[in-house]
């Protein structure tokens, strides 16, 4: 398994990163890599299937995972012979504020090639897609 993962701390309290979270539409006005990003059918929820295209590749389809209201909840898709997690964790912390945390996991035979491929795309995102974030809280 390969793993690229980013936090930050922010004032804020879970809800409210759950409610950008939950907004899959407008995921794109703070992930720098993305370009459009949609529901395919009802609710943001455990099992949802989201239809996203990255701002460089094919268009893809994640299935919501793990899913624990305010907490966390994890986007996987398939890539030939290994699967790419999205995990987003909350954190709550003292005095009003939550660590938020983004971790990508590749995992399966070919891991080790598309964390080569796409590695270093993603490393330089999740930083600026996390304040980005930080600045939509308010």
């Amino acid at each position: 398994m390969y793993i690229i993962e980013e936090h930050v701390v922010a004032k804020a309290s879970p809800a409210a990163v759950w409610q950008i979270w939950s907004d899959v539409e407008k995921w794109p006005t703070w992930d720098v890599d993305l370009k459009t990003s949609k529901l395919l059918r009802g609710a943001f929820r455990d099992q949802a299937t989201v239809v996203m295209k990255p701002k460089s590749g094919p268009q893809i389809q994640a299935t919501i995972t793990d899913y624990v209201l305010n907490e966390k909840f994890t986007s996987s898709s398939s890539l030939p012979l290994t699967s790419i997690s999205f995990k987003h964790m909350i954190e709550p912390l003292n005095e009003g504020r939550v660590k938020v945390i983004h971790r990508v996991e590749f995992e399966g035979w070919l891991s080790g090639l598309f964390y080569c491929l796409l590695g270093s795309g993603i490393r330089k995102g999740l930083p600026i897609s996390l304040k980005n974030l930080v600045k939509q809280l308010g």
